[in-house]
C-alpha cells in the first residue's frame, strides 16, 4: 500500500476519513515481516484489513481471455440492438412484418 501510494499507482480519497486514519496507525508485526500487527477491539484494524484485501484483489486479477472477451463483446451487441428494435417499436417507428 505504502508503495503504490508512493507512485500514485493509489489515492485516498478525502472523504474516506477512516482510511486515512488507519494506515499510519498500523504497526508492523515483528513476529511475522511483511505483515501489520493486529490489535484486537481495533476498529480501524477492520477497515486497513478491507482496503488490503481490496487492492491485493485488483492487484491479482486476470485479464480475462480473448474468446470470452469476444464472447461478452457479441452479447453485448446483441442486448443493444435488442434494446433499439424495442425502443422504435414503443415509439411507434418500426412496423411488425408478418
Amino acid at each position: 500500500m505504502y508503495k503504490m501510494l508512493g507512485t500514485g499507482e493509489w489515492q485516498i480519497a478525502n472523504n474516506c476519513p477512516l482510511l486515512i486514519e488507519a494506515i499510519p496507525s498500523r504497526m508492523h508485526d515483528e513476529k511475522k515481516p511483511g505483515d501489520v500487527l493486529k490489535v484486537p477491539g481495533d476498529s480501524l484494524d477492520d477497515v486497513a484489513d478491507d482496503v488490503r484485501y481490496g487492492i491485493y484483489t485488483w492487484i491479482t486479477a486476470n485479464e480475462m481471455p480473448r474468446e470470452v472477451k469476444r464472447e461478452n463483446w457479441g452479447d453485448s451487441l446483441r442486448l443493444f440492438f435488442m434494446t433499439r428494435r424495442y425502443q422504435k417499436l414503443s415509439a411507434g417507428l418500426l412496423l411488425l412484418r408478418r
